[in-house]
């Protein structure tokens, strides 16, 4: 797969994270009632938000809250990062503030000064954030000696491991890990050069490829 200048290796990054919002509990999660004989089974829902919210009364004695929409527990997840929240982690994990970033607030959608708008998952902040991720890999491969050589399965296996839990503070999986070694090892062998068309990549450039694809994942990007 070849790679250009201007990161169209972005197709590497998962862009499938659906950001819903939650609030009751399935069936299957239940909780015990041992000490009410009325109950022979034994078994009562858990509350969900409809039971615990607080209901607010408008003109007409109109309930404000009863259009709240419910969904299953648990999917309010992978929520995009404010902007300041991405700034800190960028400079905490990578060390760097990459002059990519300090422009891309607007991309993020940062907010006006004493407000907030909740982030949304866009092509053109994926995209953004591939560009920041690879600015920040190109300037850390380019301080170890390791990342000149061109990386091997073993190597790159090793080393998207290390990045995946340093960048998401998780233990990744086997198909994570694949999938970030691949970009090292298969699909960043070639990129474009304006002027020169397709050029073998050096190796510190296939290093950072793969890098970026672990800082423009939702694994990074949401909590």
């Amino acid at each position: 797969m070849m790679i250009t200048r201007r990161n169209k290796a972005l197709s590497f990054v998962v862009a499938t994270s659906l950001f819903a919002f939650a609030c009751s509990t399935p069936p299957s999660e239940l909780g015990i009632d041992e000490d009410n004989p009325d109950n022979p089974d034994g078994i009562v829902p858990q509350a969900t938000c409809s039971s615990k919210q607080r209901v607010y009364t408008g003109l007409g004695g109109v309930n404000l809250t009863s259009s709240r929409a419910e969904a299953p527990i648990g999917q309010e997840r992978a929520r995009l990062k404010p902007f300041d929240v991405l700034v800190d982690d960028y400079r905490r994990l990578t060390n760097l503030t990459p002059s990519v970033l300090t422009e891309s607030g607007p991309t993020f959608g940062a907010p006006a000064a004493r407000w907030y708008t909740e982030p949304k998952p866009e092509a053109v902040a994926l995209y953004q954030a591939y560009r920041v991720g690879f600015e920040a890999c190109l300037e850390l491969t380019s301080k170890d000696a390791k990342y000149a050589v061109a990386p091997t399965a073993a190597d790159a296996t090793l080393e998207c491991t290390t990045l995946q839990r340093k960048y998401w503070n998780r233990t990744p999986n086997p198909e994570e890990i694949q999938a970030c070694a691949d970009v090292a090892v298969l699909q960043s062998l070639e990129e474009t050069k304006a002027g020169a068309g397709k050029v073998a990549t050096e190796p510190r450039r296939r290093w950072a490829y793969a890098c970026a694809s672990v800082l423009a994942s939702p694994n990074f990007l949401t909590f």
